[in-house]
C-alpha cells in the first residue's frame, strides 16, 4: 500500500519512511528502537507535524498495549515494520480489516482515486496450503515461499492466540526449490478442513465496474492465486469483456522456478475455474 503514496511534501516523505521502516535483527536493539517510536521520540517523527503524529502513535500505542498483555508469549520484534504494527493496531481496534485498510491508506497518503480492499474481510484466522504434483501438501505461507528456520525451543504463541513449541524466524532469502511443482491452492480454516471461503462482495463489485483487470507482479501462489481461487471471483472475470493484463515477475522465486509465462497464466486460469477444488 505504501507504494500508493503520495511523496510531494516532506512530511509525506517522513510518513512514508516511518510506515517503511524495519526494526533490527538484534531483539535488544529492536526493543529499544520501538520504544522510543512508541514513546515519540525517534527521529523518525522529526518532520511529522504533531497532530499527524499522534494520530499514527495512537494505534502503535494500541498495538503495543496488546503485545504487553501477552508479555508471556515471546512477541519478537526483530525485523518487524512499523507500517505493520500500524496495520494490526488499526485492525485490532476497530475489529476489520477493510476498516483497517482505509485508516492505513489515508495515514500513508494514498492517492484519492486508489482503493485498497480485503478479498477476505474477516477476523477468523484462515490459512493457505498448496498441494504439489507430486502429492505432496505444504501448509502456511512461509512454509511455501520462504521455509522458517527453527532457532530456539521455547513456547511461543501469536497475539491471535495459535501457539508453538518453537520460536520460528522467516528466512525471506531461502532459494531451496520445492521437491515438486505445485498443482493447486486451497484455504484452511481453524480445525485445518479445506474450505472454500466467499471473496469480499465490495471487491466483486469492483470487479464488474472496472474497464480494465490487471493481475499485477507478486508471488504467484502466495500473493496472486489466493485471491483468484475465492468463490465468486473466476465468475466476476469471466462474465467481464475488458482489458485482462498479466503482468510477469522480473525473476522466478521458490514457487515458480523453472516456469514459462504460459505457465502462469495456465495457473491463474485454473485457479479461477477452481480446477481441483
Amino acid at each position: 500500500m505504501v507504494r500508493l503514496a503520495r511523496v510531494s511534501t516532506l512530511e509525506e516523505k517522513a510518513v512514508l519512511r516511518l510506515l517503511q521502516y524495519r526494526l533490527p535483527a538484534n531483539e535488544a536493539n529492536a526493543k529499544e528502537e520501538w520504544s522510543a517510536i512508541v514513546e515519540g521520540k525517534h527521529t523518525l517523527w522529526d518532520e511529522i507535524s504533531e497532530a499527524y503524529k499522534e494520530t499514527i502513535r495512537a494505534f502503535l500505542i494500541h498495538f503495543h498495549c496488546e503485545v504487553l498483555k501477552a508479555a508471556s508469549l515471546h512477541f519478537e520484534f526483530c525485523y518487524g515494520s512499523v507500517g505493520n504494527f500500524f496495520l494490526t493496531g488499526t485492525r485490532l481496534f476497530f475489529h476489520s480489516l477493510e476498516t483497517s485498510l482505509f485508516w492505513f491508506a489515508r495515514v500513508s497518503g494514498c492517492h484519492p482515486d486508489s482503493t485498497v480492499l480485503p478479498v477476505l474481510n474477516t477476523n477468523h484466522a484462515v490459512t493457505i496450503g498448496v498441494e504439489l504434483e507430486n502429492g505432496t501438501r505444504i501448509l502456511g505461507q512461509n512454509e511455501i515461499s520462504h521455509p522458517v528456520k527453527t532457532t530456539t525451543t521455547t513456547t511461543t504463541t501469536s497475539l491471535s492466540g495459535a501457539s508453538s513449541q518453537h520460536r520460528l524466524q522467516v528466512h525471506k532469502e531461502s532459494t531451496d526449490d520445492l521437491e515438486s511443482p505445485i498443482k493447486r491452492l486451497f484455504y484452511l480454516n481453524q480445525d485445518k478442513q479445506e474450505i472454500l471461503p466467499h471473496c469480499n462482495p465490495t471487491v466483486l463489485k469492483k470487479l464488474r465496474d472496472e474497464c480494465a483487470i490487471v493481475y499485477a507482479i507478486g508471488s504467484l501462489w502466495t500473493s496472486i492465486i489466493p485471491c483468484l481461487v475465492l468463490e465468486g471471483v473466476g465468475e466476476a472475470i469471466a462474465q467481464k469483456r475488458c482489458p485482462k493484463i498479466f503482468l510477469l515477475n522480473g525473476y522466478p522465486d521458490r514457487e515458480t522456478r523453472g516456469c514459462t509465462a504460459v505457465d502462469f497464466i495456465t495457473n491463474a486460469t485454473n485457479a479461477l475455474n477452481r480446477w481441483g477444488a
